[in-house]
């Protein structure tokens, strides 16, 4: 497992610049490491909603994702937007103006990704391989952090499973 995190990590300070694994040792880590952070977020219990009121980013997002379940118009630029800071900086800010320029330099609570990403597996103008690289990208990110205690468990699984059946497709077509 840590063979993964050392190469990841190496990777994230990077911003993935210039960084590809073509191992399969390095795959049968991945999977491993999936597999075995999956069995600690469903072991482990909900605990009670601790999002600042002030992030607007995590509130924006979550009520997009929403909307999006609920089959009503999202605003497909600014998630768009969203998606190209993210896929740049590997990180989004807690406030955005009109314009989209960020009015604080605090990160996004972690939570904010995990609906970043279900949005991106349901954008119609990205393909298969940009959509897999975010969500690899911000599965990292989450998966990496030291508290694997979420409040939207659910919604985390749900990319979990999305990523493994995407990677197992393409591995397929080989």
């Amino acid at each position: 497992m840590n063979v993964y995190k050392k190469q990841i990590s190496k990777a994230i300070k990077v911003n993935y610049k210039g960084i590809t694994f073509f191992s399969q040792n390095f795959l049968n880590h991945f999977f491993s490491y999936r597999r075995k952070c999956l069995k600690n977020i469903i072991k482990n219990n909900d605990i009670e909603n601790k999002i600042n009121k002030n992030d607007l980013t995590y509130y924006w997002l979550k009520s997009q994702y929403l909307h999006l379940n609920d089959k009503k118009i999202i605003n497909l630029k600014k998630c768009l937007v969203f998606y190209k800071k993210f896929e740049i900086n590997c990180s989004l800010k807690k406030k955005y103006n009109s314009k989209n320029l960020k009015l604080t330099n605090k990160e996004t609570h972690i939570e904010s990704y995990i609906f970043l990403g279900l949005i991106i597996t349901k954008l119609k103008h990205l393909n298969i391989y940009q959509k897999l690289s975010c969500i690899l990208k911000i599965l990292d990110k989450l998966l990496l952090n030291k508290n694997l205690i979420f409040l939207n468990k659910a919604q985390l699984i749900k990319l979990i499973i999305w990523e493994k059946k995407i990677i197992n497709k393409l591995l397929n077509e080989k």
